[in-house]
């Protein structure tokens, strides 16, 4: 069974913040899930700064990921239709 990726941007953002409350909670960082949401959306969160941080920079890595994807899968597509003249 395939799953259609949804389009809808406040879904993606809605997942990435869960994934990586998850994750970072596993790691024990203590902050909920809505404390986290907030941090993402800008505004303030009471908790300790070092967990606040942690939120941040996972949801950067997160981005940065998507465009190392994305220019990973070009580069792909640029050496295929490339290679037909060499």
């Amino acid at each position: 069974m395939k799953y259609k990726r949804s389009t809808s941007p406040f879904l993606c953002k809605e997942n990435r913040i869960r994934t990586i409350h998850a994750t970072l909670a596993i790691e024990n960082n203590t902050l909920t899930l809505e404390q986290a949401t907030a941090v993402l959306n800008g505004k303030y969160a009471l908790g300790q700064q070092n967990e606040i941080q942690e939120i941040r920079n996972a949801f950067s890595a997160y981005e940065y990921l998507e465009a190392w994807k994305f220019k990973q899968i070009f580069l792909e597509q640029f050496r295929l239709a490339v290679s037909k003249y060499f």
